[in-house]
């Protein structure tokens, strides 16, 4: 029954937004979230009654050869399901590229404990190619340095596991776990391992009930999201998802900082429409991943935002960078410094490395802030004094309720703070570091 209720879900979610499509002037833009971590010219999967339709038509195919077929089937579908998805978005030249690296990558994996030095000529060989091919061939550069952060990571875990005693290593689940995933688009990060055990590891068809019950929910997020925006907040858009972007030069201290708590509330609300979305359809394909989502409105912290909205990507650090670097240094600050370090590097290679090509003379700055500023000092200090916090004070049984309840709510103010000026930092293609760093210092009564 509750697996019928599921797909009833993904229906009526299905419907609804047909019909805004249809018969209103509902505009059902890109997700923040999603929209970001594509390309400038894609068009979202599912805005246009054609593209619902073939959502639906789809998740049929699918689940039917799955249920039907073996396993041997159950994996092929997934290579042809999630590589078609990532063609949708990517050009065939990002993918066909990334292939060749992925065959360097594959080689040192497999000669990682049998030659060193094969090991690092393949790795170095991986590095050339991927330099030549974003110098030299003619495709979009951004989406293939997009694509390459997730290959780092998902290199990286594949070669800490094998250290760790994994033995056996799938060719298919490497490929779809270094570039085919959806959450390869930046919005979740698995270690190989977790993500390999999770395919078909219990009954097809309940796994695939869950994943039509995430997209039929995440439809619903993203219109309620949506319609809200259109009605509330109209001057919102994904390409004005910054304050700097929707302030006047009239704004009062006070009108800043609304524009920053309603930015923060759409990105929040696409994010968790966005995630869900793109697990419903992992699920689809065999992979039982831990859900992503949980409570994320209740988060009072900075850190809870991690436990409760970014729960795969958050154990993926603690795995694979905060542990090797806690048992080495036996400092959780040094460890965690570590992680907001590395995390800022990828992500500006990623996301500001493409800036440097194409858009504006002062990339190069905008990178290293967006690294330092942004990640290091400002996230990482963040997650540092919580931590401290917690330690020193809220876990401790003599201190006062009154003082836990008065740094509870620091930090729940600080976890506002923090989200909105970190969006305010990075690449952005519609104001300079200059117009940016004058919006917040006027949020904060600096003129």
């Amino acid at each position: 029954m509750q697996k019928l209720k599921n797909y009833l879900i993904l229906i009526a979610s299905a419907i609804i937004l047909m019909s805004l499509l249809i018969w209103t002037p509902f505009n059902f833009n890109f997700p923040t979230s999603l929209y970001y971590k594509v390309s400038w010219k894609s068009q979202f999967l599912i805005n246009t009654p054609f593209h619902i339709l073939f959502l639906l038509l789809a998740i049929f195919v699918v689940v039917s050869l799955n249920y039907w077929g073996n396993k041997i089937i159950r994996r092929w579908t997934a290579v042809a399901g999630l590589s078609a998805i990532m063609l949708y978005f990517f050009t065939w030249q990002v993918m066909t590229s990334l292939f060749v690296v992925y065959i360097f990558l594959y080689l040192a994996l497999m000669f990682s404990h049998k030659s060193t030095w094969l090991f690092i000529l393949c790795c170095l060989l991986a590095i050339l190619g991927s330099c030549l091919i974003y110098i030299y061939l003619p495709m979009n550069r951004y989406s293939y340095l997009l694509l390459l952060g997730q290959t780092v990571f998902g290199f990286y875990s594949a070669v800490i596991d094998k250290h760790r005693g994994l033995k056996d290593f799938d060719a298919i689940h490497l490929w779809l776990h270094w570039f085919c995933f959806p959450g390869g688009l930046f919005t979740i990060l698995y270690g190989y391992k977790t993500f390999a055990e999770s395919f078909h590891k219990r009954e097809y068809t309940a796994i695939a009930s869950n994943g039509s019950y995430l997209i039929g929910l995440s439809l619903l997020q993203l219109m309620t999201v949506q319609l809200i925006q259109i009605y509330t907040f109209p001057e919102y858009s994904f390409l004005r998802n910054k304050v700097v972007t929707v302030a006047t030069a009239h704004d009062t201290f006070y009108s800043l900082w609304l524009h920053g708590f309603k930015i923060l509330f759409f990105f929040i609300l696409e994010q968790i429409g966005t995630i869900n979305l793109l697990q419903g359809i992992t699920l689809i394909f065999g992979y039982d991943v831990d859900r992503q989502i949980h409570g994320l409105w209740k988060a009072n912290s900075f850190l809870d935002v991690w436990k409760r909205g970014s729960y795969n990507t958050r154990m993926y650090w603690i795995n694979y960078i905060y542990m090797p670097i806690l048992l080495k240094t036996k400092n959780i600050y040094i460890s965690d410094l570590s992680v907001w370090l590395i995390y800022g590097f990828i992500a500006s290679m990623a996301y500001g490395g493409i800036n440097v090509f194409y858009v504006k003379p002062d990339s190069i700055t905008e990178i290293w802030i967006t690294i330092f500023l942004k990640h290091f000092i400002m996230y990482g200090l963040a997650s540092c004094l919580e931590m401290y916090i917690n330690k020193n004070y809220l876990m401790n049984k003599n201190k006062s309720t009154y003082l836990k309840y008065g740094l509870r709510l620091f930090l729940l103010a600080l976890m506002f703070i923090i989200y909105i000026i970190g969006n305010e930092f990075g690449p952005n293609p519609n104001s300079t570091i200059g117009e940016t760093m004058i919006i917040i210092l006027r949020m904060f009564g600096v003129s």
